[in-house]
């Protein structure tokens, strides 16, 4: 590093030039793990992969106690696998480790990092974890993982004019970051600035996994489909996987088949495409519409083709049990405000409407205090409003929902966009409204944040 610095003419800080003179660990073996860590760490987020880089880093600790900066990367996988709701016990080794890499080595800018991480993750410390990281920037002035960690930190403090900054300074000094373009891009689509959220999502595409690529084809589909209201940016979407090779998931293709024909209304294409896929489908975490279980898609699929009574009953009593056991374990010890909300809505539907307004309003009560998980929890809430009568109440939050960032996902029953809302078969008690027909007439309101 320092030769190729004196080549370049350029001058190494004094935090940098010191962390290229040490040598991380004097053991190959363990070297040669937390390389294997890192390639995970980069290349992966879902939670199965972060546990395996924790292992790897664990393994090179185990040959090098000594170790700093694998005992700084476990930390950050502990605060994640942590946050993830993977058990106590990573909290207290996120600590842990963060503090003995600091006594290794007191100026590691990946150790002050992991301790950020712990505050952020662990302690959810906001305030404590942007001091730290203001510490941590003045050792890593070069890392992208810097800027990123305060978009993290902004999210959860609902200033989205700072994140972008800190996004986009994150996506200046690694530009091929596949977590940065992931974040901004999901972050555009939270304030429905859809053109800014397609270009990003093509950089993204541009170093994405080929494997990975059809989802992301997808979600850009999407963000075009709500930009337009063309419902043709899905149909050519799918076309264009099936043409360039039948797809690489079959099981995806058939869920964006099935949510295309329930936008449709082609609830017989609908039903065939939605049996042929896995339950388990749904609760991976890289794919599409994992927010709710197969059976909460089934219960709707009954209701919105109309389905024997009988038949439509137990689609909603299943959905309702599926929901009642996720209020069981909740995350974090935390009540499911999404469970909450989805027995809200299966309630609405089984006619016990006082009971799906207590429960929509139980959800919103409990939801987590970010803008975007409050308002997404609003969404199903004015939903809610909508099938048991009280239109006034759905149309009040829908006109301020549409204003403010909240949270937008492929195919979710509670998106609140125009688009959503023009196509989906959930908000059709509100058609013949004045004050809704207003709204779909006019332009996307401007979000504000």
């Amino acid at each position: 590093a320092i030769e190729i610095a004196r080549a370049l003419h350029a001058t190494l800080t004094p935090a940098e030039a010191m962390v290229a003179a040490v040598k991380p660990t004097q053991n190959p073996e363990a070297y040669l793990l937390y390389l294997r860590g890192r390639e995970i760490e980069i290349r992966n987020w879902t939670r199965e992969q972060i546990q395996r880089a924790a292992q790897l880093y664990e393994q090179a600790v185990a040959l090098d106690p000594s170790f700093a900066l694998a005992r700084a990367r476990l930390s950050l996988c502990a605060s994640r696998l942590f946050d993830a709701d993977e058990g106590p016990e990573w909290k207290a080794k996120a600590r842990a480790e963060a503090e003995a890499a600091l006594r290794l080595q007191p100026r590691l800018g990946e150790a002050r990092l992991a301790l950020t991480h712990y505050y952020l993750w662990g302690d959810r410390d906001y305030d404590r974890a942007l001091a730290e990281l203001a510490r941590t920037a003045e050792l890593l002035p070069n890392s992208a993982e810097v800027p990123l960690t305060a978009a993290y930190i902004y999210k959860r403090q609902s200033r989205y004019r700072e994140r972008f900054v800190a996004l986009r300074r994150a996506e200046a000094l690694d530009p091929r970051n596949q977590r940065v373009l992931e974040i901004l891009t999901y972050t555009l689509r939270w304030v429905r600035d859809w053109p800014e959220a397609m270009q990003a999502g093509d950089r993204l595409a541009a170093v994405t996994r080929e494997e990975l690529l059809c989802y992301s084809r997808w979600r850009r589909a999407h963000d075009e489909f709500r930009l337009s209201g063309d419902i043709n940016a899905l149909k050519k979407a799918i076309a264009a996987e099936v043409d360039a090779r039948a797809s690489l998931d079959r099981d995806w293709l058939n869920v964006a088949r099935y949510d295309t024909a329930m936008l449709e209304r082609d609830y017989t294409t609908a039903a065939r495409y939605l049996s042929a896929v896995p339950s388990e489908i749904f609760r991976e975490e890289s794919r599409p519409m994992t927010a709710h279980s197969k059976t909460f898609y089934e219960a709707l699929l009954a209701v919105a083709a109309n389905t024997d009574p009988t038949a439509k009953q137990q689609a909603l009593e299943a959905a309702r049990h599926d929901a009642q056991t996720r209020l069981v374990s909740p995350k974090d010890g935390l009540p499911d405000e999404k469970a909450h909300a989805d027995l809200a809505l299966l309630d609405a539907f089984l006619g016990r409407k006082e009971q799906a307004r207590r429960e929509a309003l139980r959800a919103v009560e409990v939801a987590q205090p970010g803008i975007i998980e409050k308002n997404d929890i609003s969404s199903a809430l004015a939903l809610v409003y909508a099938q048991t009568g009280e239109p006034d109440k759905a149309i009040d939050l829908i006109e301020r929902l549409l204003t403010e960032p909240t949270e937008v996902q492929r195919g979710a029953i509670y998106n609140m966009t125009l688009t959503d809302l023009k196509w989906r078969w959930q908000w059709d008690p509100l058609r013949d409204d004045p004050r809704f027909q207003k709204i779909l007439a006019e332009p996307e309101p401007k979000t504000i944040y």
